[in-house]
């Protein structure tokens, strides 16, 4: 079996990483902790914090219908934990980009957030040229 790797290229960015403890689907928490410690060893200038929720799914971070849960099994061992997890998880996206935001909105000073990011592609939005705007990549001055 032969090892595959991709990089993803960040230049400006807080990092958020999330993962469960036991992810039945895949290496989630190894991936995570893999990301971390790169980022961490080239001395990244910008905020990392990852969180490995020891009690929780494959479904963390989602808002899955019950009937889902029954297919992962530590949703079956942990049903409140994992619920709890889920929570947690989602309040601390909600923080984590809270601070990125006014972190972000001091530093573009009119500048597009989007500026160097051509040719990247972003889950679900398909490949980003020069020009393509993204809730998620761009900051206006009010």
């Amino acid at each position: 079996m032969t090892k595959r790797m991709c990089a993803i290229p960040v230049d400006y960015a807080d990092v958020l990483l999330v993962a469960p403890e036991r992810d039945n689907e895949w290496p989630s928490p190894d991936a995570v902790r893999r990301m971390e410690k790169r980022l961490r060893d080239m001395d990244y200038p910008h905020r990392v914090r990852a969180v490995i929720y020891p009690r929780a799914s494959h479904l963390l971070g989602t808002n899955p219908p019950e009937s889902w849960k029954k297919a992962f099994p530590a949703e079956k061992k942990w049903p409140a934990e994992c619920d709890e997890a889920r929570k947690n998880c989602f309040a601390e996206e909600f923080r984590f980009l809270g601070e990125w935001e006014r972190t972000a909105r001091a530093w573009v000073s009119g500048k597009r957030m989007t500026e160097g990011l051509e040719g990247i592609l972003c889950p679900g939005e398909g490949r980003r040229d020069k020009g393509e705007k993204s809730i998620f990549c761009e900051f206006r001055k009010e």
